[in-house]
């Protein structure tokens, strides 16, 4: 994750991957892809549309409905085998989160990092995205 901001640390060279051809890459990917909770998935966070998750803040709970999980198709000249989609919550209009991870906690799915970024204001409140972009574990194609 690239963070950017005056406050956040500095990617150093010793933290990036150094990867020496396809068969060291696709092993790392999949140890990699072995972090990522398995129900982080366009068809489970679709189950969970109109449901309520909770960020807690420093001070109070703020409540976000999952309101729009938009999947995308692969174009012709992209690779296969990802898994690909954005999933949209609104938020109270009273309190905008700035473009940051947040730490949420669902009934059914459990706790969860995401990065949300506010997209959309009105006078309903803020809409915030969360994209997903990784390869699908090999049972999962």
């Amino acid at each position: 994750m690239l963070l950017l901001c005056e406050d956040c640390p500095r990617l150093r060279p010793e933290d990036y991957f150094h990867v020496n051809g396809p068969e060291q890459f696709n092993l790392l990917r999949n140890n990699v892809t072995s972090f990522m909770p398995t129900n982080l998935t366009e068809q489970e966070f679709s189950r969970h549309l109109n449901s309520m998750f909770q960020v807690r803040l420093e001070d109070h709970v703020l409540e976000l409905k999952l309101v729009e999980v938009n999947a995308y198709l692969p174009g012709k000249n992209e690779q296969a085998g990802m898994e690909r989609f954005s999933i949209y919550f609104d938020g109270p209009q009273d309190l905008c989160l700035p473009q940051n991870v947040y730490h949420l906690e669902h009934p059914a799915m459990g706790e969860l990092d995401l990065f949300l970024v506010p997209v959309a204001a009105s006078e309903k409140g803020f809409r915030y995205e969360a994209v997903f972009n990784y390869f699908k574990a090999e049972n999962e194609s």
